[in-house]
């Protein structure tokens, strides 16, 4: 087994000795482009986090809680990576969209680790190789890596890490790194809705998966418009009324007389 020693996570605001998958141009300054500071950018890495670093993270605590975002990331399109808490998702992060449009290619490789943490000397991890019948032991955590490649712009990758513990339940904690191939930023496309007839037709935003899920379960019980309209209010109400000017046509639930809701755009990332 490959044992790697990882040196204990020093004080916030220094620099730790572990700095593979660190970008070189990292920057001390506080970096965030959300005016309400919910999806605060740990570092602008342009390189794949190690297992190490990403342990660190999940199980170590190393992040604080000003750095950790409490939803899931939209609109980036450039070098960065975002600490997630999970706690308050109602689904898994993987299925939520991030207004950046299709993502294709998706892979999920594993790796089972066995967990060390010493006051002293930091955490240290192992690579295990656990049988399917070897008793269940508290310091086994499995390293799952989501891999996307962006629909439309290949160069453009999106990685979700999360961490389980021996028992299959995953930790709150999940990384969410954007990069290019190359570490060179190019535009990224958005392409409009497949059903979209103008040239200059408003880029599609796919609905997250939850947000679909709430909606059918409140249309069994009321209206089409009644239920987008508390999906409306419990995705920020009148805050997304900007948002609410340009909503897609293309809803997938309607009121039974072919109108798609005016709304629609406006929760569709709830």
């Amino acid at each position: 087994m490959n044992e790697v020693k990882v040196e204990k996570v020093k004080e916030e605001g220094n620099t730790s000795s572990d700095t593979v998958g660190r970008s070189s141009c990292h920057k001390e300054e506080k970096e965030n482009d959300d005016p309400d500071d919910s999806q605060p950018i740990l570092e602008r890495a342009i390189k794949g986090f190690t297992a190490e670093r990403l342990f660190n993270i999940i199980v170590g605590g190393e992040v604080s809680k000003k750095k950790m975002c409490k939803r899931v990331p939209r609109g980036v399109r450039k070098h960065a990576t975002f600490v997630v808490d999970t706690s308050s998702l109602e689904a898994d992060i993987v299925n939520y969209a991030d207004n950046n449009g299709s993502w294709t290619g998706h892979t999920k490789p594993r790796r089972t680790y066995q967990v060390e943490i010493d006051d002293d000397n930091g955490m240290s991890i192992t690579e295990d190789c656990q049988s399917e019948t070897q008793e269940l032991e508290d310091n086994i955590f499995t390293l799952c890596r989501n891999y996307f490649r962006h629909a439309h712009t290949p160069q453009f990758r999106k990685m979700i890490a999360t961490v389980q513990d021996c028992r299959g339940n995953v930790l709150p904690l999940a990384v969410v790194q954007y990069y290019f191939e190359e570490g060179v930023e190019v535009p990224v496309k958005l392409a409009k809705h497949g059903n979209a007839k103008e040239e200059n037709s408003t880029p599609y935003r796919r609905t997250s998966r939850p947000v679909l899920d709430k909606l059918k379960k409140k249309c069994a019980a009321k209206t089409c418009r009644k239920a987008v309209e508390e999906c409306f209010q419990e995705g920020g109400g009148t805050c997304r009324c900007a948002e609410k000017s340009q909503a897609s046509t293309q809803s997938p639930l309607s009121d039974g007389k072919g109108k798609s809701n005016s709304w629609w755009q406006a929760i569709a990332a709830s």
